[in-house]
Parts: structure tokens; sequence; C-alpha cells
């Protein structure tokens, strides 16, 4: 990991998905990729229980886990507890509240007419909003909701340009903005996450700019570059120094 930064907030996490990072970035010595499955395994079997089927091989019994879904979804299992924000809200009549946002959203009509360019001006993120209804059960009150963004940001993309559109918008890497501002907090781009036909490709940016593919239909990681096009369904940003 070369961003020394979220290398130590990584360190002192207690979600067992960065933890797990943390791990593999250390090495876990001999016999390191077997361990390396296993543990990935028992952090997806905790996530996504309900999809584990039993199949016999030449007499062997083995589990096979379908975790094939939204990469959203996916993004909101295993970071639970280290969400994109938190959203406080402060009601006139009830208590305070504290929220988690998994993933901010965008509008797809400006990402539509102006392309990925414009991902800042097209996020949905409002730092403060005032005479928000309570969502608690039968409070009349209105609060004043507050959105702090946390170390990391997962942004959901999957931008038709047109509603009747099958085919999701696609671009260049090197399309996307380096960086982003919240509210005078910088957040740089870290990678971005494309599906194809029956499973998601991660594209890392290093911070010196070169970008690198993981696929698990290729045996290792590899370089990448700029001009690489592809879909996008979801972009992450980590919080600069």
């Amino acid at each position: 990991m070369d961003d020394s930064f979220y290398q130590k907030n990584l360190e002192n996490s207690q979600n067992p998905t960065l933890q797990f990072v943390e791990l593999n970035k250390c090495g876990l010595g001999k016999n390191s990729s077997k361990e390396m499955y296993r543990k990935r395994a028992d952090i997806l079997m905790s996530e996504f229980s309900g999809a584990v089927a039993l199949e016999t091989r030449n007499r062997v019994l083995n589990h096979s886990l379908n975790c094939w879904s939204n990469v959203c979804a996916v993004w909101n299992a295993c970071l639970e507890s280290e969400p994109s924000a938190f959203r406080y809200s402060s009601c006139d009549t009830c208590e305070q509240r504290v929220s988690h946002v998994h993933s901010l959203g965008v509008n797809h009509k400006i990402l539509a007419r102006k392309k990925f360019g414009a991902l800042e001006e097209a996020l949905e993120y409002h730092q403060r909003l005032y005479k928000v209804k309570c969502q608690q059960d039968q409070c009349p009150g209105s609060c004043i909701v507050d959105l702090v963004v946390d170390l990391h940001i997962f942004i959901e993309l999957d931008i038709h340009p047109e509603l009747t559109c099958k085919a999701s918008l696609r671009c260049k890497l090197r399309d996307f903005p380096t960086n982003l501002n919240f509210d005078g907090v910088s957040y740089r781009l870290a990678g971005v996450i494309e599906r194809i036909p029956g499973h998601y490709v991660a594209y890392t940016r290093r911070t010196n700019g070169q970008w690198q593919e993981a696929s698990n239909i290729k045996e290792k990681i590899v370089p990448s570059h700029g001009g690489h096009e592809i879909e996008p369904h979801g972009v992450i940003y980590a919080m600069k120094t």
C-alpha cells in the first residue's frame, strides 16, 4: 500500500474486511495464498450466508458461495461499519440520531450530458439540510441533517444515458477527476470498479498516477492505463492528508 495516511487508519480499523486487507498487505508467510483464500471465504460467508451451496465432486463435499450481487450491495455488506459518511439528524421534537451512509449517489442526467469529468457537480451531496421531516414513527418534528464524510467514499455508478438504453455509459479511466473536494477536505481517486458479463474488475490508481487491474480471470495483478475504456459501476475516493 502506497498511501501512508490511509494505511495508518487501516491499522486501527475493527472492520473485518479492512483487517483482511491489512493482513494481506503484510503477508501471511508460508502457504499465504491458501490462508488468504480461507480468510476471504470466512468474511464472505458471514455476509452472504444464504448463498452457500453444497456440491459433491469426486466424492468430496465442496462448499460454494454465490456472492454475485450489485457491487454497491457488496460494498455495503462488507464495509457496514466503515461507511462513506455519517448522517447526523437533530430533531426539534425528539432525539438526535446517527445513521450510516454507505454510498453516495449521483445525478444521472448531469453525467449523461457532461460525462464523468463532471462527477463532483453530479454528486448528490449536501453538507447540511434544514427542515427535513423526521423519520421516527409518529414524530411530527423536522430535522437539521448534517452529512460528515469519512475516510473513503464509494460512489455508485451505472449510468444509462436514456431510460430505454440498456447499455451503461462508458468512459476511459482518465475521465474521472483525480480529486474531489467535500467542504474543504480533499479526496484522491483510488479505484474504479467495472462490471463485465459474469464478474467485476477492479482498477487501482496508485499515488504516482499509475493504474493496475485486478480480475479473477487473470492470475496476477496487471498494469493498466488511463486510456483503457470501461463500463464503470462504482468509483472509490480516499481522504488525503
